[in-house]
């Protein structure tokens, strides 16, 4: 079946060929079932292709956001970032990484840990799984821990009672 996914575009095309290469031969009722049949038809191979799952969806490495000099940011720091309990567990916060990659932690990181306590689904979450656990260094979860502290001191956290850490260090 996943053969024929190359129909999806090209039935379409064909019927924009046919009702346009033969719009003077062809009466506007054909025209009309030409163009009509072959768009349907796309759309019930899409449909088919969709519910059969016959079809392996595979991330493809397209272009870096930024490549400029040793500056290389990939896409992915782009990418939004969901605190999921296995999401959080992922991240490594070590002094070791590349400086890029490491800033890029701290803000996945610190959005979870915001999410942990202001946001209603990541209260939620917090609840039912426990806390997120972090893999890094102690001495770098403790500065972010205190940039957190500081944020909670400013009102800069809109929190619900009062400032409870929710994650862990796991070595």
């Amino acid at each position: 079946m996943s053969n024929l996914v190359y129909l999806i575009p090209l039935l379409p095309f064909l019927g924009f060929l046919i009702n346009g290469l033969g719009r003077k031969f062809l009466s506007k009722g054909l025209i009309g079932i030409i163009g009509s049949g072959t768009v349907l038809a796309a759309f019930i191979i899409s449909l088919l292709l969709f519910i059969n799952k016959s079809y392996s969806a595979t991330p493809i490495h397209y272009f870096d956001f930024i490549n400029v000099g040793s500056l290389k940011i990939p896409f992915a720091f782009q990418q939004p970032f969901e605190p999921t309990h296995e999401a959080m567990a992922a991240l490594t916060l070590r002094r070791d990484l590349p400086a890029h990659k490491l800033a890029a932690n701290l803000r996945r990181a610190f959005s979870g840990i915001v999410a942990g306590n202001v946001k209603e689904q990541g209260l939620r979450a917090i609840e039912t799984y426990g806390v997120y656990e972090l893999h890094g260094d102690t001495q770098l979860m403790h500065l972010l821990d205190d940039l957190l502290n500081a944020f909670v001191t400013q009102k800069r956290m809109k929190l619900q009672g009062e400032y409870q850490p929710c994650y862990r260090v796991v070595k």
